[in-house]
């Protein structure tokens, strides 16, 4: 999960250290990797997501820039004394643009 959070952010990095982290990432057990995800906003890129967690990061297919995340979950209700799964939802999420400025309060 902390390898997709550093991918997700607005990153400065050198192309190397960036193709880097996503070997990386690509290597841990259990990563899945579809390579035809939509993000919130239509565009198609490859998803990243692990089996136990609700979300799937999606990034450009051609330069693996963030696009957004898909998510998954419902919401708990007491029914009959027991606790359920109510209320399942699906949530999606992207990033349009991005820049890089010199200090804070500067527009790119």
């Amino acid at each position: 999960m902390k390898a997709c959070l550093l991918m997700q952010g607005p990153r400065v990095m050198p192309p190397g250290l960036q193709a880097a982290a996503f070997e990386a990432l690509a290597k841990l057990p259990r990563i899945k990797v579809d390579e035809d995800e939509v993000d919130a906003l239509g565009r198609h890129g490859v998803g990243v997501s692990y089996p136990q967690l609700t979300f799937t990061f999606v990034f450009d297919r051609e330069t693996y820039d963030y696009l957004g995340i898909r998510l998954k979950g419902s919401n708990a209700k007491r029914v009959d004394g027991e606790w359920r799964q109510v209320d399942r939802y699906f949530e999606m999420r992207s990033s349009q643009e991005v820049g890089v400025v010199d200090r804070i309060g500067q527009r790119p």
